[in-house]
């Protein structure tokens, strides 16, 4: 099958580099603390091991939620998340949401059914300048042609 144009930036580098730099800060804190020769764990170290580790968990959760891939091929789009794969048809999405306030920037495709990846699927975008992203407003022109962007 020929290559579509890819819609989606690589997750998978931001994925991998930021949960590992948190572990590390996770596993780092009490190792220090430990080391530092202070006797007993204090309550607001404690509060800050844990408050790292649910940084940690809620961002490999919101990670691991976005597809890893994500390429246009005229009437449907090849997403890729994992080894999951689903051919899904411009017709198949109800609706765009663009997340451009929200960072990491995403893009949230509504499904008028449920398939493999549920009833959403969740990308960051290629990169845009300013404002929004082409990505999206095409999108969202596609799926729904009587409604004009802004």
């Amino acid at each position: 099958m020929a290559e579509g144009n890819q819609l989606a930036s690589p997750t998978t580098v931001v994925r991998k580099l930021w949960a590992r730099l948190l572990l590390g800060l996770v596993l780092l804190f009490p190792v220090e603390y430990l080391f530092s020769g202070r006797g007993g764990a204090s309550a607001e170290h404690v509060a800050i091991w844990f408050v790292l580790a649910a940084l940690l968990a809620v961002f490999c959760v919101v990670m691991n939620s976005f597809a890893d891939y994500l390429a246009d091929h005229g009437e449907f789009l090849l997403v890729r998340r994992g080894k999951l794969e689903q051919r899904l048809k411009i017709a198949d999405i109800a609706c765009v949401e663009d997340g451009h306030s929200i960072k990491p920037h995403r893009v949230t495709l509504h499904l008028k059914a449920s398939g493999p990846f549920g009833e959403r699927i969740v990308f960051m975008p290629t990169p845009a300048v300013l404002g929004r992203n082409e990505v999206a407003l095409d999108l969202e022109r596609r799926v729904n042609p009587s409604r004009t962007a802004i």
